[in-house]
């Protein structure tokens, strides 16, 4: 319903600060916050918890977002702090993963697997140009795979002859001779 929703300005008839992110965070200081994340990290219970989700299909990269937004909502350390501390909670998870010898996805970039994705895309087109040429010759059917353009390279400038005039501006040319030239009478 319309009427469910909070009508403009209710929030600032709340209780100020009542939640932790709206208060300074506890720390400021990015080694302590590290810290507060490493001792928690260093229960069995968490890792083993961060490794279940692993083996589900969470990224390490989502995890260690995850732990990071989580500790500014709740006050402990503040967003610029998450963005310094997190490559190094992401390389201790990375190493208690590894040495519990679970398989991980990282959550990075993969050039193999965007190649696996282009290869799976022309497939997908070399199937449907066969199931719609059933019974044409298939030698007849062409399939025009996807080519990276380069960009073509810039024509040299050409020297200009000794006694001509320079153009006036940035995009300014002159005209051939005879051409652009209005002499009176002419309109």
């Amino acid at each position: 319903m319309l009427t469910d929703r909070p009508i403009p300005g209710q929030s600032l008839t709340d209780t100020p600060k009542k939640y932790a992110y709206e208060r300074p965070p506890e720390t400021a200081n990015p080694l302590v916050a590290l810290d507060k994340h490493l001792e928690l990290l260093e229960e069995p219970d968490t890792i083993e918890g961060i490794a279940a989700a692993m083996e589900e299909g969470l990224s390490l990269v989502a995890c260690v977002e995850a732990m990071c937004r989580s500790a500014v909502a709740e006050g402990i350390h503040s967003i610029d702090i998450s963005m310094n501390i997190a490559p190094h909670i992401h390389e201790f998870i990375r190493g208690e993963l590894d040495f519990l010898g679970v398989d991980y996805d990282e959550g990075f970039f993969d050039e193999e697997a965007t190649e696996r994705d282009r290869n799976s895309r022309i497939g997908a087109a070399v199937r449907r140009r066969v199931e719609n040429s059933r019974g044409d010759n298939l030698e007849e059917t062409r399939l025009e795979l996807p080519t990276e353009e380069t960009p073509e390279p810039m024509p040299e400038s050409v020297p200009m002859e000794e006694g001509e005039a320079k153009p006036a501006g940035l995009m300014s040319r002159t005209p051939p001779e005879g051409e652009g030239i209005i002499e009176e009478g002419q309109v």
